[in-house]
């Protein structure tokens, strides 16, 4: 993911690599993932799972900083929020219960 300057002995990140990488994907599920997915020419990540009340805490995404904070949430197609608890990850409450979930984030697309 690194270019190695011989003549100055740095390295500086390849653009194109990192912007490859970039993407959202669940860091922590309060459930039993089912399903996730991420669609960078459209921005949009979801994660399907069953719900178990035994966990208590809520989910975490991760979103790569190159593409920014989430520009919505939905859990089961209705508005929740997304707090950053750290760099690139952010607190989802949804689903405690035993119940099918779907949380569905929206981010900047990358052409």
């Amino acid at each position: 993911c690194f270019d190695h300057d011989d003549a100055t002995g740095t390295f500086s990140p390849r653009a194109n690599v990192k912007k490859s990488l970039a993407r959202v994907r669940p860091s922590r599920v309060a459930g039993w993932p089912k399903r996730f997915a991420f669609d960078r020419t459209t921005g949009t990540f979801e994660l399907d799972f069953q719900g178990d009340p035994s966990i208590k805490g809520p989910h975490l995404i991760a979103i790569a900083p190159l593409l920014g904070a989430p520009l919505s949430v939905t859990c089961d197609a209705k508005s929740v929020t997304a707090e950053e608890v750290e760099t690139g990850e952010f607190s989802v409450a949804c689903g405690n219960d035993s119940e099918q979930h779907q949380i569905r984030v929206e981010v900047t697309p990358l052409p």
